[in-house]
C-alpha cells in the first residue's frame, strides 16, 4: 500500500488576521526575500487547474504575497504560482513579497522585508 504523500508546506489553514489590514500594502515595492516552503501556510485550499498551469491569471505581481502574523507566514496571493513551482519545477524555496504585520494596542504597523 502506498503511503499518502506529504505537503511541502506547513499546512493549509484559515487566515488568522483579517484581509483590510493589507489594503494599503504597496505590494510592488516591496524587494523579495527568499522562504522555505516547508515554513509556509497556504490560506486557499481550492485551485483550479487552468491557474494550475498558467493559463489563467488575475495577479500582474510575479512575486508570491506572503504575511507574517504572530510568527507565522501564510500566503496572500500567488497559491497557484507557487503549487505550480512545487510540484512542476520540484523548488523548495521560492522568492516572495514578504509583509510583516504587527499589532500593538489597536495599532497596524506594517514592515516589508
Amino acid at each position: 500500500m502506498k503511503s499518502p504523500r506529504r505537503l511541502p508546506f506547513a499546512g493549509v489553514v484559515t487566515r488568522p488576521y483579517d484581509q483590510d489590514l493589507l489594503a494599503n500594502v504597496d505590494w510592488l515595492g516591496i524587494k523579495p526575500v527568499y522562504v522555505q516552503f516547508k515554513d509556509l501556510y497556504l490560506t486557499q485550499e481550492k485551485l483550479t487547474v487552468l491557474g494550475l498551469f498558467g493559463i489563467q491569471s488575475y495577479s500582474t505581481d510575479p512575486h508570491i504575497r506572503v504575511v507574517e502574523w504572530e510568527s507565522k507566514l501564510y500566503v496572500e496571493d500567488g497559491h497557484h504560482r507557487l503549487i505550480e513551482r512545487a510540484i512542476q519545477r520540484g523548488e523548495t524555496s521560492q522568492g516572495v513579497s514578504l509583509c510583516r504585520v504587527f499589532m500593538a494596542s489597536y495599532t497596524l504597523s506594517v514592515r516589508f522585508v
